[in-house]
């Protein structure tokens, strides 16, 4: 009996205790090397604040006594290696020794500190750490976080690299099969608290399977948000219509599962105006058409992640997005054609109306330095258009109708493996990848009927070693082998050619030089191709007004682009950046006299050459200490030329010039309130067929905090409504000039509501140094 009492005392004083154990283990590198000296930090998931720290002994040992057994997250670092973290849920199960992960570069990686601004500089990527952005600026979305980055260009909503003339972006290093415009629409869905690095690469590495530079947005998962966590926003938009978008994102985590979601639903309207004259020089006979535009989108994304985490360093990623919307856009148009003889005046509206779907599946799946991969899409976009004239007694008689339909499937799969050929020196990396484009589009008008089918079959390989020479000296030596087939068929005619057959090889050189941790100089050779939109693959006609229409392209060749760039890079901020972009079968819309002689067609095109050589300059500073500025210019020389048309020739030089200036201002920082202002002025330059003109645009923003979990947000993006240029064209016999009136000023009132959990990463407790403190970059 004693024996018995004796065991439920023991149990009861564990019980009593709350399950308090020792933990003990060693931080080891990948060849099994103890590191002394390593930080190792437990914090409590539930209020975030730290319980205990430490740091290793000799041997790579430590210890911690009387932990209570419950939900905890252990964090170790150690200079040249990669941070990690762990859920108690995942260590408690072995107990094992901590292995850390040798930073990519450790000898070539810099790290700029300033207050909380971090900049890193990686092999051939730069990161830039976003924490202190989000809480110091104005912005509302992740979106609006890119505008600070230095190197990075934000304009007309697309955003670019210095020196680049091609971009692609990325979220969570993750390949998807979505648009530029649909990953961008995802950011703006996501608030910037939760953005962790904005990091980008001049050179993209070729696991990525995409050219140029890339950009990539790490957003903060599972347990770094919380066990739960989310937030709610709202905007109220006014330009010359009203618009609106209501935002839901949410987190929730245990460690071995992540989930998170985004709700988001926008309605937008717009009233562009647009007036093209034409003037035939031979004839003396002009053409007026000025039009009303008004767009009324509505538009929702739904998208849920959910993550298993297997171990360390291995999980399960799942994404799917659902993008539907529903478009409508009517235009009426006044045309007036002028003749010696006579002048005839015509009034058209033109109805277009369409509900598009878009789905995305992307599965991942990361083991040690392998990924492996499958995405599937499929996006539906039926779009009717009806034809109205006006008759004598004033009304509107339908002239006619068309309906349109595309039907696009898009499967990628992919392989990809790193693997270290000399410890601390030497990497190779290798992968293989294969797309499949499947897209089925009809057209019916009156009568007519045609259908038309493009398949591509796209199969690439890759190697790339990475080596470092010195210390000072790394480099990437690249190549891409890739096979792609594109093939256009018309099934109403059963014809079918193909588009595209062939293999090409696609070299790429990348050169790092460290003179010292405040001067580096990058050097690179890439070459690529962009191919054509299907829209443009398709040889359907869609009319603007009774004498403008849209014409598709099905002899469109794939765009070959070779780019150069040498950039020097002064403590991690400053950028000087001189890049030359050659382009082959340059892929361009331009405008094409009608049969009648005075009639405008639009058309995508290849031109031969496109040549441009820039010189960019990044330049951060601040004037005072509430002030923070960043000024970019851009000074290059275009030249384009193409002699394979029978009527028309293009032989064209120009130099422009582009500046932007961004301001972040602390008005009041103990009640946190932020303000921002940003401009950038583009001179004219050549497109093509088209002479652009000068455009500008001016931003505000101003945020502050109304109680602990509430932000307001007010702004005015494109105060003077100035960002979309106008154009002319000039060709035999041929002028038309383009103005452009487009509604894109935007005063918008928004509010931010944060709920759940945050990891507040501040010490709260006295148990460690400052020194040892867990600091996440």
């Amino acid at each position: 009996m004693k024996f018995f009492i004796a065991i439920a005392l023991l149990l009861l004083s564990n019980t009593l205790l709350f399950g308090q154990i020792k933990l003990n283990s060693k931080v080891i590198s990948e060849d099994s090397s103890p590191l002394f000296g390593a930080s190792v930090v437990i914090m409590n998931t539930a209020d975030s604040t730290i319980i205990r720290g430490t740091i290793t002994d000799e041997k790579g040992e430590f210890i911690f006594n009387d932990i209570k057994k419950t939900d905890f997250l252990i964090y170790v670092s150690y200079i040249g290696y990669k941070t990690k973290m762990i859920a108690s849920a995942l260590w408690l199960k072995s107990m094992k020794p901590i292995v850390l992960i040798e930073s990519d570069n450790k000898l070539k990686e810099v790290t700029v500190t300033k207050a909380r601004n971090v900049v890193r500089i990686e092999e051939n990527k730069i990161v830039f750490n976003t924490q202190g952005l989000s809480e110091t600026r104005a912005a509302s979305n992740a979106f609006d976080l890119l505008d600070y980055v230095p190197g990075l260009l934000v304009q007309n909503d697309q955003v670019s690299v210095v020196g680049s003339s091609r971009v692609t972006l990325v979220i969570n290093n993750n390949i998807t099969n979505m648009s530029m415009d649909q990953i961008l629409n995802f950011l703006r869905s996501a608030q910037a608290s939760d953005v962790k690095n904005i990091e980008y690469y001049f050179v993209a590495p070729k696991r990525f399977n995409v050219h140029g530079a890339l950009i990539n947005v790490e957003l903060k998962h599972g347990i770094e948000k919380g066990k739960y966590s989310g937030n709610l926003s709202g905007n109220y938009l006014r330009g010359r219509k009203d618009s609106y978008n209501g935002n839901l994102n949410f987190s929730l985590s245990n460690g071995k599962f992540d989930l998170q979601g985004i709700v988001n639903t926008d309605h937008k309207e717009d009233l562009d105006k647009l007036d093209i004259s034409t003037f035939l020089t031979e004839d003396n006979t002009s053409l007026f058409q000025n039009s009303d535009i008004n767009h009324d989108k509505n538009k929702q994304i739904y998208s849920l992640n959910p993550r298993f985490n297997i171990s360390e360093n291995s999980y399960i990623d799942l994404q799917y997005s659902f993008i539907p919307s529903k478009n409508k856009v009517n235009t009426y148009s006044e045309v007036s054609l002028n003749t010696e003889l006579d002048t005839v005046k015509t009034t058209s509206k033109n109805t277009n109306s369409g509900e598009s779907d878009y789905h995305n599946i992307a599965l991942n799946y990361k083991v040690s330095n392998a990924n492996f991969g499958i995405t599937y899409s499929n996006y539906q976009d039926p779009t009717n258009q009806r034809i109205y004239t006006l008759n004598n007694q004033a009304e509107f008689d339908l002239d006619y109708t068309t309906y349109s339909n595309q039907d696009i499937t898009d499967f990628n799969a992919f392989a990809n493996n790193t693997t270290r050929i000399i410890e601390g020196k030497s990497s190779l990396e290798y992968g293989i990848s294969y797309k499949k484009i499947d897209n089925k589009s009809s057209y019916e008008k009156e009568l007519e009927q045609s259908r038309f089918r493009l398949s591509e079959d796209r199969s690439n390989a890759y190697l790339s070693l990475n080596h470092q020479f010195s210390s000072k000296l790394s480099s990437v030596f690249s190549l891409e082998f890739e096979y792609d087939k594109l093939n256009f068929t018309d099934e109403k005619k059963q014809e079918k050619f193909d588009v595209v057959n062939d293999y090409f090889v696609f070299p790429t050189i990348d050169l790092t030089y460290m003179a010292s941790k405040n001067h580096i100089i990058k050097s690179s050779f890439t070459s690529f191709s962009d191919y054509p939109g299907f829209w443009n693959l398709t040889p359907n006609s869609w009319s603007l007004t009774p004498y403008s229409t849209v014409n598709g392209n099905p002899y469109l060749k794939p765009q070959r682009n070779y780019n150069s760039k040498l950039i020097y890079i002064f403590k991690g901020k400053y950028i000087l950046a001189l890049t030359a972009d050659l382009s082959r079968n340059w892929i361009c819309q331009v405008p094409f006299n009608g049969d009648d002689g005075y009639s405008i067609n639009y058309q995508t095109i290849n031109i031969d050459k496109s040549d441009r050589i820039s010189l960019a300059m990044v330049l951060p500073f601040s004037v005072c200490k509430p002030i923070r500025s960043k000024l970019t210019s851009v000074l290059g020389r275009n030249k384009q030329t193409d002699n394979s048309h029978d009527n028309y020739s293009i032989n064209k030089t120009n130099v422009n010039y582009y500046l932007s200036l961004n301001n972040s201002i602390t008005l009041n920082k103990s009640k946190q309130i932020f303000a921002d202002l940003n401009a950038y002025y583009a001179s004219g330059r050549p497109q093509g067929f088209y002479d652009l003109e000068e455009s500008f645009k001016v931003d505000a923003s101003l945020r502050m905090k109304l109680f602990s979990n509430a932000s307001l947000l007010v702004s005015c993006k494109d105060i003077f409504n100035s960002k979309t240029p106008d154009a002319k064209t000039q060709s035999i016999g041929q002028q038309n000039d383009f103005k452009f009136d487009f509604d894109t000023r935007r005063i918008s009132l928004g509010l931010v509501y944060n709920f759940g959990e945050k990891l507040k990463m501040r010490k709260e407790t006295s148990d460690i140094k400052p020194s040892d403190r867990f600091q996440r970059n």
